[in-house]
């Protein structure tokens, strides 16, 4: 688990949707919007990660398929 996975981690955790997604797939989903993470607030951050586990939860194919486009594991 790299950096940012356990800060998604965290954010999902903290917003009720730990185990709805998994991490890595978040992260990728994160990324298409967000190539860079760093320079997200974390009111930002929290946001995006909420939204991009909802997203990953209701498209868990799609999800794993950026993913492995992306190479986030």
């Amino acid at each position: 688990m790299n950096h940012y996975q356990a800060m998604i981690r965290e954010q999902m955790a903290s917003s009720g949707l730990i185990g709805v997604a998994p991490v890595a797939h978040v992260e990728a989903l994160m990324r298409l919007e967000n190539p860079c993470l760093d320079h997200l607030s974390p009111v930002e951050f929290a946001r995006e990660a909420a939204t991009a586990a909802k997203e990953a939860a209701a498209s868990p194919v799609y999800a794993a398929q950026v993913a492995d486009t992306l190479g986030v594991r």
